[in-house]
Formats: structure tokens, C-alpha cells, sequence
């Protein structure tokens, strides 16, 4: 089961409120937003989304509402992965009934070390409970010395389309394209090495606050510009040093609400900046190169969506 895996696609943000009620309209006008500036897609609910932390209602809505302003203007992957094996089953079968791209998930191993046979297993789940094309998220939680081997494995399963790859390792990135695996880059601070070394395409957290300079830096490497891109990628981690200094998720939720978004906090208990933490980092920020522009276009008026029953 293949899709068309290209560009660059922000992991995005979960506007929401302290309980975790979502703030569908800072959702919709960030998304619209980000559309403005190029990007060919979007990643829902993964460890940027902070999916793992919100109820199973908070981000199937998360999801409608992002399918309903997309709109087809780009590929929507929602990351189903969850504590419970369960929860994942039923998100899957959600995001297939709502209309969305592809699938995507983490390995369940965040609590227990599950065997290799035993996350065989899951995945082929997932792909039996939605069949979807299904993007595997390989980071620090593939705890194999080599997992070339193990993700080509995985590759043989009939809904498994690619690998988001959340490593530092070129070489391990390398040896997937080289098995024939679509691999897109996950280190944002690295996305010029992804795609040097057969990368697709891009899917970040800090897509969500310089998508402009991301798309940039694609379409000069992929118009062989390499120098070019490199120098943009250079710029982008002055300013990737300071929101990983800050916390990534707090941060870029602080700079989106400074930027005029209605971004909220960090899901619960994560905490959100002090009035000294803000001026301080928006500060770095800017020091860094960071532009807080004024606030963005409101998004367009809500289409109507039909929820699955």
C-alpha cells in the first residue's frame, strides 16, 4: 500500500486547554496558516502533537478538525500510537473512517520490552484494523543495535508504506533507502542531512513555526541548490538551539501564542513558561534570528464535517 510521501510536513502543535479540551479554532487557523507557507502535509498526534498524553475524543477531533481544513490540500498522517494497544486499534480505525492518508505509529514499547515478534504483531494489528498505508515512527524506542533488519521486516507487511525516522544516525537512515524503504527525516535540526542521504521528506516540530524556511530548504535541495540549503539549515538551528534549550513542545507553543495563536499550554503536567521563562526566551529568540511577526490571518470559515459514527 503506497502514498505519495514528498515535502515538508509539520508535526503539528495540540492546541488545548488545561484539561485537555481542544482549541479547534487555534487548531484551524494554524493549519491554514501553515498551508500559506507551502507545506505539502501534516503529522497529527505524535510526540509533538502530545497525543500519547490526550484522551482518545481529543484527538479524533484533532484529527476532523485538521481533515476539514486541510481539505485535501495536503496528506494528513495521524500518529495512533498509545499506552494501551487497544486505544491505538480504535484511533486506526478512526482516522479510516475520517478520511485521513495514513497512519502512523510508535513501537509499544514505552512501558514494557516487547519482542520483535511480539511489535510485528502490532503493526500487522494496525494494518488489519485500518487499511491505510502505515508509516512506521522509528525512534529511540527501537532498541536494536542495527534496526535495518528489523524495520525491512516490518516493510513486508501489506500496509506499511515508509518510516518516519526520529534517529541522529545517517547510517542507519542510509541502509533503509538502500533496503528500498521510503524514509522520512524526523530531526528537524537535520533535515538537510536526511535528504542528502535519500530522505523524502521532512516532518518536524519546529515545521510549526519556520515552515517557510523548511519549504525553502527543501526546494533548494531538491533544485540541487546544496550549499544553499545547507546555509538555510544553518540558520534554522540558531533558532532550534533555543527552543531546545526551552523545552521543544513549551517552546514552540510559547513563540505560536506570541506570533498571535491561541496555542495554549503543554498537556498536563507539563508546565507552562513563567512571565519571566517568556521574556526571557522570546529574547533568545529573537537573538537568534527568530522573527515574531504580527498575529496570522484568521482561518477560513468552518466547513461542514460529518463525524463517523
Amino acid at each position: 500500500m503506497n502514498i505519495a510521501l514528498k515535502g515538508i510536513m509539520p508535526a503539528l502543535i495540540t492546541p488545548v486547554d488545561r484539561d485537555g479540551t481542544l482549541r479547534e479554532e487555534a487548531a484551524r487557523a494554524l493549519v491554514e496558516w501553515l498551508l500559506g507557507q507551502g507545506v505539502h502535509g501534516f503529522y497529527v498526534c505524535g510526540n509533538t502533537g502530545e497525543g500519547p498524553a490526550l484522551s482518545e475524543e481529543t484527538r479524533r477531533r484533532m484529527l476532523e478538525a485538521t481533515l476539514e481544513q486541510t481539505a485535501g490540500r495536503g496528506t494528513v498522517i495521524c500518529h495512533v500510537g498509545a499506552a494501551d494497544a487497544q486505544s491505538a486499534l480504535r484511533l486506526a480505525r478512526h482516522a479510516h473512517e475520517a478520511g485521513c492518508n495514513a497512519i502512523s505509529s510508535l513501537p509499544p514499547t514505552g512501558y514494557y520490552d516487547y519482542s520483535e515478534d511480539e511489535i510485528f504483531d502490532y503493526y500487522r494489528a494496525l494494518g488489519e484494523s485500518a487499511p491505510l498505508p502505515l508509516i512506521v515512527y522509528a525512534n529511540g524506542m527501537f532498541r536494536q543495535a542495527d534496526i535495518a533488519p528489523f524495520i525491512g521486516r516490518l516493510a513486508t507487511l501489506p500496509t506499511v508504506c515508509g518510516v518516519k525516522f526520529t534517529r541522529m544516525n545517517c547510517y542507519e537512515l542510509r541502509n533503509l533507502v538502500e533496503l528500498g524503504i521510503a524514509v522520512v527525516n524526523g530531526p528537524d535540526e537535520s533535515l538537510v542531512n536526511g535528504l542528502a542521504m535519500g530522505a523524502c521528506a521532512g516532518i518536524g516540530s519546529t515545521y510549526n513555526l519556520m515552515a517557510e524556511r523548511f519549504v525553502q530548504l527543501y526546494n533548494l535541495f531538491t533544485a540541487g541548490e546544496f550549499e544553499a540549503a545547507r546555509q538555510v539549515q544553518f540558520e534554522i538551528n540558531r533558532i532550534i538551539r533555543v527552543i531546545i534549550k526551552h523545552g521543544v513542545i513549551r517552546g514552540t507553543k510559547q513563540a505560536l501564542c506570541v506570533l498571535g495563536f491561541d496555542a495554549g499550554e503543554p498537556a498536563w503536567p507539563g508546565k507552562a513558561f513563567t512571565p519571566e521563562e517568556s521574556r526571557l526566551f522570546r529574547a533568545e529568540m529573537a537573538s537568534a534570528g527568530f522573527r515574531f511577526s504580527g498575529p496570522p490571518n484568521p482561518p477560513e470559515s468552518p466547513r461542514t464535517f460529518s463525524r463517523p459514527a
